[in-house]
Formats: structure tokens, C-alpha cells, sequence
């Protein structure tokens, strides 16, 4: 039994022993399995972290001006942290921490118009949309591979194109858009007031916020000259019922949010850069051009081409701070002209010509303040940061063109800015252009003798410069083409040879007719000329005794008609005009509506065809600036459309389509931000266009559209260069790993 009983605890003691010699065996794998799990978390980690850093590096190289990612890559770059090479289409890189490696591709379509396929060593199939660059990495860390993709989107300090702190009252016909992948907001950090929610359309959808109130079917009544609401009434969404909240959104195609105050706008003032150069003051008063290239200062002095040794620059009325310096003035600014405007007088019985004489009394003309152009008079290209400072308060009887800085006021001396009138069928616009006002921003209705600017187009422009562009597109020039494809971001230089080539480009005999002279160019309807309407030999009856016209031989002759002068370029049996002659004699009746007469324009010894030895180059330049100006007022356009350059202007010439004549043509043409401390209140009557976004701070402000037809459309790239995109960074709207 003794026996028995030791082999029982015998057996019992070996079990024992097995169970702990197995036990012991589990942990000791188990605990082996933690530590290579442990280190397979490490290397994926740090593989990943090799991807990223890849990610971090193609965000700095698109933050920066060019266009990185959209040509051969060429150069090598090193760090603490990375060691980089780029050559043809990839990018290898080294992760030094780790040592982890990594091949990158970038498709860059951040200055796209339309969209990009996804490339073929895209596994996600992504479509790389406007505005957008594709980033796609291959990771290697000590054999394991990771594949990542990230579609890159810009952040930006607009994330709206109406934010009002205040008030938001849409009082007109309005159509909301983005350029943007994410559809298109308005906010205000009060109350939004809707006149009819049908007239109202986001595309293809959108967001309405209002901190407290939304009401539709409204009535506003505004103070023009500050743009305070006097009063305001409708009917409040949230006390609609579901269905006729649903009919509501359904109009605007666009949820509506009300009682939630949005986030606060991350856009002020000194997000702005501030340009280099010297500072340069002006005293503060009235500047009035009394004839195109002279203007009368505050103290009555007149001074021709040029302000303050240069700082601000005279021609054709318009007024151009040196973007190479920071002017400044102290103090309240206006600028206006004065213009005589000329009718004509038939013939007596019995007597060879008619007459032009003056009106009675000379009229206000529109003056313009042009920011962002260079010596040559030609808008500064993409980067330029200029910036024109008005302490008080700025009125300006004209218009607003350039692209740059205006600031307005300052804590202790206000600072409204007041815009009489502007682009109508203006040769140029705002571009890039941010205006901030410490107090309100107006903008009135345009004066019918906008027609009479410089740099406005005519109705038949459109048809003739489509045409000629027409004709540079089919050179096959690739320098041309590219500027054409990417004209906002094209240098001085290559603005004067497309300019170049345009004017040298035939046009169709009808389009050189259309703008001007045989079809009515003297009528009053046009806001061209005050005389009566001419009827048969329009043209034929206006007397240049008194001016001396030349004839080829550069003889003076008798006084010619100015249907002599023009069919001297436009001759019955020319087949084709170039759009140089076009604008030769577009200008020069411009010059005789306006009492000028310069018939430098036309006076074959010294402004003829591109091809005549004896060329001025001195018009041949006046002219070509007027072309590039009208192309760049095309190509705001074009973005506007969502179309290169390219794309927009002989398509739409060919389609019959003119934007620019009658109910289709829009009175100001805004591509920037606006930002006033106060209110914003715009009053056109027939049509307003904002590429960009507009803000106001103060809660008790308002942003009010009061009249016409408006397009919102929301696009921050717009500014893009006046900001510090490496700060701004960027956001994925696509990030995909195996």
C-alpha cells in the first residue's frame, strides 16, 4: 500500500512538472511573440513615417510660386532629417532617422481649369481635380513596402465667398459657385435676409449659415452712402413648415443652417504680406486728370506722366502707384477727370463739311486707379505683393484694375472706399487684388460714360480678338500656347510677344467693322459721342481742319473725313485687317469722340501696319498694351468659366455667344477679396462678378447685394500669392494605403 501511494505522488509530482514545464514554454513563446510583435509595429510605424515625410516634402516644394510638379524635376536637396534627389518624373528620398526610402510622383493641378485623369501609376484611380495635386509614394523600410495616396487640396484663410460678421442680405438675382472641390458657402454671423429664395441658386450645391435668423420673401431698405440696413422684414425659415422648408432649399440648392453661428473667419488684414521697398507720401485732396496723361494736384499745380519723381505714374487717365515702392496717402483721397465731350453738326445747304464743336460745359469723366502695372504699363505678373495705402478715406470716380494691396483708413481717420463706376466692357479688371477698408466698401452703380475709358472695349471686340487669337493659337508657337494656357502667371515679357503676335493676326473685314465707325459708332445710344444719329455717310461730315492729317507720303493735305481715314486701313477691297489696324482706328474715333483727335494713330508716316518700315514703335507699344489689357480682362474670364484662355475666347466667339454686348455683360468684374471693418454694399443695376471671397468683421456690418444680377464665385487661389502658403499648408481630400 506504501508502495502504491509513493507511485501515486510520483506520477502526481511528474504531471505537476509537465503542466509547469509547458506553462513555462507558453510564456516564454508567448512573450516572443509580443516582441516581434512589437518590432513588426515599429517598422510599419517608422515606414509610414517614411511615407509621410515624403508627403511633407512635396507640400513645401507646391507651397512655393512655379510650378513644381508639372514638368521634369532636376535637383538634389539634404537635411538634418532627409536626404532628396529629383530627377525626370520621381522623386528619391531617405528618411535618415530610419532609414527608410521612398519613390514619390506628383501630378500638380493646383492652377488647373479642368480636371486631370488619374496617371497610370495611380492605383486608386483618383481624378485629380482643378486646384488639386496628386501625391503617390512607395515606401521601403528593411523589406517591407507601403503604398500610399494623398490628393492635396490648399487650405486657405477664405472659407467663404460671403462671410459677414453682421448681416448677409442677397436683395437681387444670385447665383453661388466654387472653383473648389467642396461646394460653395455663405455665412453671417447674424441674420441672412432672402428677397426670393428662386432667384437664389448655389451650383451645384452649397451651404446658407446664419447665426441667429434666416429669412425668406424679405424686404431691406439701405443708407447708400454707408451702407447700413434702415430696416429689414420676412419670414423666418424655422418657422416654415417641413414642406416649405424643403421647397426652400430645394430653390437655393443648398442646406440652410440657421441659428448656428459660424466659426470665426480666419482672414484679416495681417495675413497680408507687406511688400518691400520705400515708402513714398502723397498729400491727401483731390487729383483730377484734366487731360489724359496730366493730372491737377490738391495745391493746383498740373503735372504731366508722373507724380512724386515717378511714384505714381499718368496715362490715359489712370493713376499708377509704382508697385516697386509703398505709396502712401496722408489723409482723404479722390480721384476723378474731366472730360469735353463733342457733337456734331451737319452741314448748311451749299457747304462741304459739318462741324464738331464742344458741349457747354465739360463732364465728369471716369478716372481709374490702376494697381500692379510696371513701367511699361503692363500688369505685373503672378508674386508681385505691391501694396497703396489711403489713411482717410478713398473716392474714385471710375474704376478699381490691377492686381495688389489697396488698404483704406486706419483707427483714427476712418476709411470708406467709394468705387463711382466701373468695368463696363472695361479692357482690364481686378486680378488678384485684396482691398480692405477700415470702414465700408461702396460700390455704385457705373456711369454711362464708362464707354469712353482708355481701356473699355467696344461691342465688336469680342469677335474681332477672338478671331485673331483664333490665328495665334494656329501658329503652333508653344511659348504662345503656353501663355495662352497659363496667362495669370505669365512674365512681362511673355505678354508682350503674344501681344505682339495678336496684333499682327488677321481678323474676319466683319469683325474690324462691329466695334465702332459704319454701324453707329457716333450714335448717343452708345455712350460713345453726344452728337444726333448719322444716318448714310455717318462718318463723312466730321471736319479735321483743324487738325492736320497726313497722307502716306507725309505731306499735309486738305481736311479728310474721318470715312477717309479709316478706309485708308480698312479698305473695301482688303480682304483681311490685322487686329493692330483694328485698334489703330478704334482709338483714334475714340480720340475724336472725346475732342482729342489724335491722329497719330492714323497717320501713315508714323503709325501704320506691323509691316511699314517707317512703324512707330512708340504706338505700336500704346496699341499693344491695349491688346494685352483686353486679354487680360478675357482671361479673368475664362477663369471665371472654368476655361484656359485658350479654351474660353475663340470657343465662345465660335459658339455666337458674345458676354460682352447688351443684358449679357457684367458692369463690375471683381477678382480678389474685399474685406471691410464695416459693410460691404454693392449697387449695381445690371450685372456684378466676384471671383474670390468677400468679408466683413464688425457684427454689427452687413453685406448687401442690392440690385442686378450677381455670380459669386468662390475661389481663393485668386490671392493665392499674397499670402504665405507655406503657413497656409494644405488639405487632403483623398489619403488611401495598403
Amino acid at each position: 500500500m506504501v508502495s502504491r501511494a509513493r507511485g501515486i505522488a510520483l506520477i502526481t509530482v511528474l504531471m505537476a512538472a509537465s503542466v509547469l514545464s509547458m506553462l513555462c514554454i507558453s510564456l516564454v513563446l508567448v512573450s516572443r511573440s509580443g516582441l516581434l510583435t512589437g518590432e513588426q509595429l515599429r517598422r510599419r510605424q517608422d515606414l509610414m513615417q517614411t511615407c509621410l515625410s515624403a508627403v511633407d516634402y512635396a507640400k513645401v516644394r507646391l507651397a512655393q510660386p512655379g510650378q513644381w510638379g508639372t514638368l521634369p524635376f532636376s535637383g538634389s536637396y539634404s537635411d538634418a532629417d532627409l536626404n532628396i534627389k529629383e530627377s525626370g518624373f520621381l522623386i528619391n528620398g531617405t528618411l535618415k532617422a530610419t532609414g527608410g526610402t521612398f519613390q514619390m510622383r506628383v501630378l500638380n493641378n493646383l492652377r488647373g481649369l479642368s480636371a486631370s485623369p488619374a496617371p497610370s501609376w495611380c492605383r486608386t484611380g483618383v481624378q485629380v481635380r482643378p486646384k488639386t495635386a496628386l501625391v503617390v509614394v512607395d515606401g521601403l523600410l528593411e523589406g517591407n513596402r507601403r503604398h500610399l495616396e494623398v490628393l492635396l487640396q490648399r487650405d486657405s484663410y477664405l472659407n467663404s465667398v460671403a462671410y459677414s460678421a453682421g448681416d448677409l442680405v442677397l436683395n437681387t438675382s444670385t447665383n453661388v459657385s466654387s472653383v473648389l472641390p467642396r461646394g460653395a458657402s455663405a455665412r453671417a454671423g447674424n441674420r441672412i435676409f432672402l428677397t426670393d429664395p428662386g432667384a437664389i441658386k448655389f451650383a451645384p450645391k452649397g451651404l446658407l449659415q446664419s447665426g441667429t435668423t434666416t429669412s425668406v420673401n424679405s424686404t431691406v431698405a439701405v443708407d447708400g452712402t454707408t451702407g447700413n440696413l434702415t430696416s429689414a422684414s420676412g419670414t423666418d425659415f424655422s418657422g416654415l413648415s417641413s414642406a416649405q422648408q424643403s421647397g426652400v432649399t430645394g430653390a437655393l440648392s443648398a442646406r440652410v443652417q440657421a441659428g448656428s453661428p459660424p466659426a470665426a473667419q480666419r482672414f484679416t488684414p495681417d495675413k497680408l504680406q507687406v511688400p518691400a521697398g520705400p515708402e513714398v507720401h502723397l498729400p491727401a485732396g483731390e487729383y483730377r486728370f484734366i487731360s489724359p496723361n496730366v493730372v491737377r494736384a490738391p495745391d493746383g499745380t498740373n503735372y504731366p506722366n508722373s507724380l512724386a519723381g515717378g511714384a505714381v505714374r499718368l496715362k490715359n487717365y489712370r493713376f499708377m502707384p509704382d508697385p516697386t515702392r509703398k505709396v502712401v496717402v496722408d489723409g482723404d483721397l479722390t480721384l476723378s477727370a474731366n472730360i469735353t465731350h463733342f457733337g456734331y453738326t451737319p452741314p448748311l445747304t451749299g457747304s462741304l463739311w459739318g462741324s464738331v464743336s464742344p458741349a457747354a460745359s465739360p463732364s465728369t469723366f471716369q478716372a481709374s486707379l490702376g494697381l500692379g502695372y510696371g513701367n511699361l504699363g503692363l500688369p505685373n505678373g503672378a508674386g508681385t505683393q505691391n501694396r497703396f495705402s489711403v489713411s482717410g478715406n478713398l473716392t474714385i470716380s471710375g474704376d478699381i484694375v490691377g492686381s495688389g494691396q489697396l488698404f483704406v483708413g486706419n483707427t483714427s481717420q476712418g476709411g470708406r472706399l467709394t468705387v463711382n463706376g466701373n468695368s463696363f466692357l472695361s479692357g482690364t479688371r481686378t486680378q488678384d487684388l485684396a482691398i480692405v477698408a477700415h470702414d465700408s466698401i461702396i460700390v455704385n452703380d457705373v456711369s454711362s460714360q464708362a464707354g469712353q475709358l482708355p481701356f473699355a472695349s467696344l461691342p465688336g471686340d469680342f469677335g474681332a480678338f477672338g478671331s485673331a487669337l483664333h490665328n495665334v493659337a494656329a501658329l503652333g508657337n508653344t511659348p504662345l500656347n503656353t501663355t495662352l494656357n497659363n496667362y495669370s502667371g505669365a512674365s512681362s515679357s511673355s505678354l508682350m510677344t503674344l501681344g505682339n503676335a495678336t496684333l499682327a493676326a488677321d481678323i474676319a473685314p466683319g469683325n474690324s467693322y462691329r466695334g465702332f465707325s459704319l454701324t453707329g459708332m457716333l450714335d448717343p445710344g452708345t455712350a460713345v459721342f453726344t452728337g444726333p444719329v448719322l444716318t448714310g455717310g455717318e462718318l463723312n461730315g466730321i471736319d479735321l481742319a483743324k487738325v492736320p492729317v497726313y497722307d502716306h507720303s507725309g505731306h499735309t493735305t486738305a481736311p479728310v473725313s474721318v470715312l477717309q481715314v479709316v478706309s485708308e486701313y480698312v479698305g473695301a477691297g482688303t480682304a483681311n485687317v490685322t487686329m493692330e489696324t483694328h485698334l489703330h482706328v478704334r482709338e483714334y474715333l475714340k480720340s475724336v469722340a472725346r475732342g482729342e483727335f489724335n491722329t497719330h494713330l492714323v497717320d501713315p508716316s508714323n503709325a501704320a501696319f506691323v509691316t511699314d518700315p517707317d512703324l512707330s514703335e512708340a504706338t505700336f507699344g500704346e496699341l499693344r498694351n491695349l491688346a494685352i489689357h483686353q486679354i487680360a480682362a478675357y482671361n479673368l474670364d475664362a477663369r471665371t468659366a472654368g476655361n484656359t484662355l485658350l479654351q474660353y475666347v475663340p470657343n465662345t466667339v465660335d459658339s455666337g455667344f458674345d458676354p460682352y454686348s447688351g443684358a449679357n455683360r457684367f458692369d463690375f468684374s471683381m477678382g480678389g477679396i474685399m474685406y471691410a471693418h464695416r459693410n460691404i454694399l454693392l449697387q449695381i443695376n445690371s450685372k456684378f462678378r466676384l471671383l474670390g471671397g468677400m468679408l466683413t468683421q464688425d457684427p454689427n456690418a452687413a453685406i448687401t447685394l442690392m440690385r442686378g444680377s450677381n455670380s459669386l464665385v468662390f475661389d481663393p487661389t485668386v490671392c493665392e500669392d499674397q499670402f504665405d502658403l507655406f503657413r497656409l499648408g494644405f488639405v487632403p481630400t483623398l489619403f488611401w494605403t495598403d
